[in-house]
């Protein structure tokens, strides 16, 4: 909006403006020096542009430097938190529930595997009835 400002503030001004073709009047019209402001309004949409490239940049490598996710494949589940991961496999799980703030995985020799915290931005009981109906499939073989 800035930089179009400028653009506007400069033809009223006098200032032959063509964006991409020679102006008609080739220079024979004589005009007087522009105003600070349109400049002041070019420099600040051209600063604004650059801000947002590069907010938008440092947004998105702190979004790719965190690696957080649950991969659930058909033999089992991969939680990937930064440089550690856990492996739980389909046969050895008996249930999968949501108690409070964390995904349980009770296993079959009564031990219990507890993760916290939200997975991908999917709340826990969400991902818990997830987890739950990929295991289910896979038991019975109808994953690929």
């Amino acid at each position: 909006m800035l930089s179009g400002s400028a653009l506007v503030a400069l033809r009223m001004e006098g200032v032959p403006v063509s964006l991409g073709r020679r102006p008609a009047t080739l220079g024979l019209i004589e005009s007087s020096a522009p105003s600070a402001l349109p400049w002041a309004l070019g420099a600040a949409g051209l600063l604004l542009v650059f801000a947002g490239i590069t907010t938008a940049g440092v947004g998105l490598r702190r979004i790719v430097a965190e690696e957080r996710y649950v991969l659930l494949r058909s033999d089992g589940a991969l939680f990937v938190d930064g440089e550690e991961r856990r492996v739980v496999k389909w046969r050895n799980v008996e249930s999968v529930v949501h108690e409070d703030g964390q995904l349980v995985f009770q296993c079959h020799d009564g031990s219990a595997l507890t993760v916290e915290g939200e997975w991908g931005g999917v709340a826990l009981p969400e991902l818990a009835r997830r987890v739950a109906q990929v295991r289910r499939r896979a038991l019975f073989g109808l994953t690929r």
